[in-house]
């Protein structure tokens, strides 16, 4: 039922190549991971951890990094995407069983080689799982430490100990081998908890002190920073250090497409999909009001949205021209310079998203190539001019050479034909309009800025969305 899963063929690899590996998480309910609904966390010896990563990332996983303040070191995060589900699944690497409350996993109970020694192979899913009765002495230290001694005793639990309890009876398994990690006052409470006794004993002492270390005994930095992102997150559903990263540098995804391509709205697709995974920052290098600052919204809002201005006519063409330059008017000229300082605000932005790691979706991109195409410098004509224009026109050129200094490792062309654009957005483009923009987008040599991917927007949105979805997970999986 499961063998065609990407954690199926996972379990394959590494069974053969004898990696030290189990389940320590949920081996009851196998099913919920396998769907792509939820984690599946799994423990490996420290020795293999390196290998198991490789092997995963050979198969599609991609390996992110979560940020500073969250970060353990005995835990990692994998995540692969099935385009033919449109599914994502998620694999959580840990070398050490840690327990703890909320902000803290700081409690080893040094159990690893003891559960490495009694795991079992689960036919079914293809993966090591432990027995139903260490699934519940696990399930037990993780929640005692979060809810205390009587968490047992709480309805939201009785679910999944009722799962163990029907496990442990179709395996019947003998608990004596529990007595070499476990006291007998410890043996019997698993025991009870198993038989769903009435009677359950409250002592929860250990045969020896097993937390043989707590490497965060003093509140630290760490600590009350965790905490402080905890109560802010719960107020304001806002992240303020991000979930998690790409290692190193981080990667520039551009869309591009005509007037009623789905641009905005895929691009608010991305955004909502990949930043549950990983730190997202979206990028808008056009001058509508997409990535506008609070001056240039004003404007928008009293004079709409349509151009009100045509000082942009004969100003941005090739510097071959032989007829006299256009006069540029100071209003115009102060436009570009609004325009061109809400550039320099979102390239800085997006420079430092790079450099902390993060997917960025990027809306258009300014470009020299073609100085009669969509975003091409305004002013490339009068940079030797004096006063107000020669410094908006130089100004101007200077983040447009900032711009060179990325590389996309995406350009995903939304291509639609010129009677769906006309379609869609009736009001913005006539068909004369729209054919011109067509073709001048489709002939544009992008392959000089990045590797481009060009998809069919005619199609439904939701094959559209499926196919860049696509694109932006093999952009995570050439991180190498």
């Amino acid at each position: 039922m499961y063998n065609n899963s990407i954690y199926y063929l996972l379990g394959n690899i590494l069974n053969k190549k004898n990696i030290k590996y189990f389940i320590f998480k949920g081996s009851y309910k196998l099913e919920k991971p396998f769907s792509g609904d939820g984690d599946l966390d799994l423990f490996v010896s420290s020795i293999d951890a390196g290998e198991l990563i490789s092997i995963a990332e050979k198969i599609g996983f991609i390996l992110l990094e979560n940020t500073p303040i969250f970060n353990e070191n005995f835990m990692k995060d994998l995540f692969y995407y099935d385009s033919k589900q449109d599914k994502k699944f998620h694999l959580q690497i840990h070398t050490q069983l840690n327990f703890g409350n909320r902000i803290a996993s700081d409690l080893n109970l040094n159990l690893e080689i003891f559960l490495l020694k009694n795991r079992i192979k689960s036919e079914e899913f293809n993966l090591y799982i432990l027995p139903p009765e260490l699934d519940l002495i696990l399930l037990k230290y993780r929640k005692h430490y979060q809810y205390g001694k009587s968490w047992y005793k709480r309805e939201s639990f009785r679910e999944q100990l009722v799962k163990i309890q029907t496990e442990h009876k179709k395996k019947n398994n003998n608990l004596d081998y529990l007595k070499e990690a476990f006291n007998n006052e410890e043996c019997l409470f698993i025991e009870n908890l198993l038989l769903n006794r009435e009677k359950i004993s409250s002592k929860l002492n250990l045969k020896k002190k097993l937390i043989l270390f707590k490497y965060r005994r003093f509140v630290n930095r760490v600590f009350i920073l965790r905490v402080f992102y905890k109560v802010f997150y719960k107020i304001t559903k806002h992240s303020l250090v991000g979930k998690r990263r790409i290692p190193f540098a981080g990667k520039v995804v551009v869309l591009v497409g005509i007037d009623g391509s789905g641009k905005s709205s895929s691009m608010n697709h991305l955004v909502n999909i990949f930043s549950k995974i990983v730190d997202v920052e979206k990028i808008t290098l056009g001058s509508g009001q997409s990535g506008a600052s609070l001056i240039r919204r004003i404007i928008f809002y009293i004079f709409g949205t349509n151009a009100f201005l045509n000082g942009h006519k004969g100003t941005r063409n090739s510097e071959n021209r032989k007829d006299n330059k256009k006069r540029i008017s100071f209003v115009y000229a102060l436009w570009i310079y609004l325009c061109t300082r809400d550039k320099r605000s979102n390239i800085s932005k997006m420079h430092k998203a790079f450099l902390k790691g993060k997917l960025i979706f990027v809306d258009r991109w300014i470009q020299e190539i073609d100085l009669n195409f969509a975003d091409a410098p305004r002013l490339n004509r009068y940079r030797e001019e004096k006063g107000f224009v020669g410094y908006v026109a130089r100004f101007e050129q200077f983040y447009f050479d900032q711009i060179k200094l990325f590389k996309p490792d995406q350009i995903i062309l939304l291509n639609i034909t010129p009677e769906t654009s006309v379609i869609r957005k009736p009001k913005d483009l006539t068909l004369e309009q729209a054919k011109r923009s067509a073709l001048n987008m489709i002939n544009f040599p992008w392959i000089n800025i990045g590797k481009v991917k060009i998809i069919d927007a005619n199609v439904s949105h939701e094959k559209v969305l499926k196919e860049i979805s696509k694109s932006v997970w093999n952009v995570l999986k050439s991180n190498k």
